[in-house]
């Protein structure tokens, strides 16, 4: 049942002063597609989570960046260039209003 121990770190206190919800569709699903997906993702330090989801989109990625410039280098010239992705949708993070890492037992 526990997965493991660590500190929380404040983003924006290191420097990451921007985070968005990013919400990825791909041009076809497979196995193999949706392995290479991942492994895309594993190799990316920005994408700091990555849920596969119902709804319109087929993913969603928690994305920490220093600024805006990195924001758009990464959706620019990593993901949109991604073969397998068709579509890219961005909410950038104004406030978090409510977040909670652990599970209340």
């Amino acid at each position: 049942m526990i997965e493991g121990y660590s500190a929380r770190l404040n983003a924006k206190a290191l420097g990451f002063g921007l985070r968005a919800m990013v919400r990825v569709n791909l041009k076809s699903h497979s196995e193999i597609y949706d392995s290479q997906f991942e492994t895309f993702l594993n190799m990316h330090r920005q994408v700091r989570a990555a849920f596969s989801v119902s709804g319109d989109a087929d993913y969603i990625l928690d994305i920490h960046v220093r600024d805006l410039d990195e924001f758009s280098t990464f959706i620019h010239k990593k993901l949109l260039v991604h073969p397998q992705v068709s579509q890219v949708r961005s909410d950038v993070v104004l406030k978090t209003m409510k977040e909670e890492p652990l599970l209340d037992l």
